[in-house]
């Protein structure tokens, strides 16, 4: 639905999408905390994704509002928040959950209620009317927004480069638990904090680091370290021996988190005004798309080289992959690059 609701943004404005959304999403919370049974549940989880996919309309909204060469910076501020939630949501949802089961639901409902309260009165629209175009189903799916976008050539190669990004990040979050626990045997408690000083590290430098960074070096450069970066700490990883390399690699890595800010910034430098919701839905569908492949893929290798007659035990091979595939990241912005430089 990210493309729908990035559409519909187009057409309507970033405002209603957003309050619409933020109103069906703290209902549905409700309704989850309500669920008497499995099938209403999954439901209302159909809801949630229905509800839930609003990255698109709300990057599109820090567009409207920024000039360009202060969208990373923009993009890095909304990155750290969400790193940010993604290390106290859990926390604050477990902690909830010990009292009563269906209480985080609650809360998460109550505070996403809160979020629309506040906007309906303080949240302006963003998008001019200058800059609208007409909702068409033929773009507002996910394979329809991938191929609009081929309509602006220079965008291709860094939405191919990011879905490849995409597919090595996710081996974090398919095997994470697994590799830790094969290669440094901890426990939940040091697997949590572990994902933490991640989220941390990563929310510091977006949030932190990345518009001075950008700023002085811009977006070109900070993709080429961020790539760097990000290969340097999975080549760690899929070697790694002991919970000190595991957390040599989390610090090297967290720099890669000027990766998604520069990326987003370059790809709306080449965007038209009145696409920016469709561009930012296409995004959302290959993360998307990177997301169902990649535990797929990543779960299956790491079963294969840890089983007992594999041909080497090597519980860190996923993030090998995760290294080649930016690798060839580099390589396709690498060829853009001499290409920009050749006309």
């Amino acid at each position: 639905f990210a493309p729908v609701l990035g559409g519909l943004s187009d057409r309507f404005g970033r405002r209603p999408v957003l309050l619409i959304a933020l109103l069906g999403f703290a209902m549905d919370s409700f309704i989850m905390a309500w669920a008497p049974s499995l099938t209403w549940l999954f439901a209302a989880r159909i809801v949630s994704g229905l509800f839930g996919a609003t990255y698109a309309t709300c990057y599109a909204s820090i567009v409207d509002i920024s000039e360009p060469d202060e969208r990373a910076k923009l993009f890095g501020f909304a990155g750290a928040a969400l790193g940010l939630g993604f290390i106290f949501g859990p926390a604050l949802g477990g902690l909830l959950g010990e009292y009563w089961v269906r209480l985080p639901f609650i809360a998460a409902g109550g505070l996403t209620f809160l979020v629309f309260i506040w906007g309906l009165f303080k949240f302006p629209e963003t998008l001019q009317e200058t800059n609208r175009r007409a909702f068409s189903f033929a773009r507002a799916n996910p394979i329809g927004s991938l191929l609009s976008i081929r309509r602006h050539a220079s965008v291709i190669p860094v939405l191919a480069a990011l879905f490849l990004i995409q597919l090595g990040n996710h081996s974090y979050s398919s095997i994470w638990s697994f590799y830790v626990t094969a290669v440094a045997g901890w426990t939940p408690f040091l697997i949590g904090l572990s994902i933490s000083v991640y989220g941390f590290g990563i929310a510091g430098v977006q949030g932190g680091l990345t518009g001075p960074a950008i700023a002085k070096f811009g977006e070109v450069r900070a993709v080429f370290f961020a790539l760097t970066v990000g290969i340097v700490s999975f080549v760690i990883l899929g070697f790694a021996q002991s919970g000190t390399h595991i957390y040599i690699a989390i610090v090297i890595g967290a720099f890669a988190g000027f990766l998604s800010p520069a990326l987003q910034a370059l790809m709306t430098q080449r965007t038209p005004a009145d696409s920016q919701g469709e561009l930012q839905g296409a995004l959302t569908s290959a993360a998307s798309l990177a997301m169902i492949i990649s535990p797929l893929a990543m779960t299956a290798t790491f079963a294969y080289f840890t089983r007992a007659d594999a041909p080497i035990y090597l519980p860190g091979a996923p993030f090998l992959i995760a290294a080649v595939l930016m690798l060839i990241s580099v390589l396709i912005f690498q060829m853009r690059k001499r290409a920009s430089v050749a006309s």
